[in-house]
């Protein structure tokens, strides 16, 4: 796991307890359904960089037990999803999501974030939605900068909540009226 640079390191780790499951009598008429592990919560400050640059807040998302075989919830199936609220400050913002080995760059555009939002002004929310699937990474690092045209040294605030989305598919219900799950 490569977190070179983080400033704080949350860990999203599956199995634990996130939103309702389905009673019994909803999930005879589902075949399948969204469940969602824990909502972890973080914040920051971010800078505005001058433009040209990026002077990037980085924060480490571990993701454990989403890549264990046999894991309740496949990989295939799950989605990071972050929902940021950027502060009231000064400095608009731009946030991207880089796996390990990529450099997080101090200028120039974000070369090799596999997700980014840009320019949110101050009170804005943006969500990003990751697939796990397709960027099979233990650890992804988060980052938060001030956009290109805030005045350098303006700053403002975020907080992110984080959670992962996660698939279950309902097998047939069983002549004995049990239901089989797969995750």
């Amino acid at each position: 796991m490569d977190c070179s640079g983080a400033t704080q390191t949350i860990t999203i780790a599956e199995g634990d307890p996130g939103s309702e499951e389905l009673s019994k009598a909803e999930a005879v008429n589902a075949t399948s359904y969204k469940r969602r592990s824990k909502t972890y919560t973080f914040a920051g400050v971010l800078w505005g960089p001058g433009m040209r640059k990026q002077r990037y807040t980085v924060t480490c998302l571990k993701l454990d037990g989403w890549y264990r075989t046999g894991s309740r919830a496949s990989v295939h199936s799950a989605t990071l999803v972050l929902e940021i609220k950027t502060g009231t400050g000064q400095s608009s913002a731009s946030y991207d999501v880089y796996p390990p080995g990529v450099p997080i760059p101090t200028e120039g555009r974000p070369r090799g974030s596999i997700r980014g939002t840009y320019d949110v002004r101050p009170g804005r929310t943006r969500t990003m939605r990751i697939k796990l699937g397709k960027h099979p990474q233990r650890a992804l690092r988060f980052g938060a900068t001030g956009n290109w045209f805030s005045e350098e040294g303006l700053n403002n605030t975020y907080e992110v909540k984080a959670y992962v989305e996660y698939g279950v598919t309902f097998w047939k219900q069983t002549p004995t009226g049990q239901l089989g799950i797969r995750g």
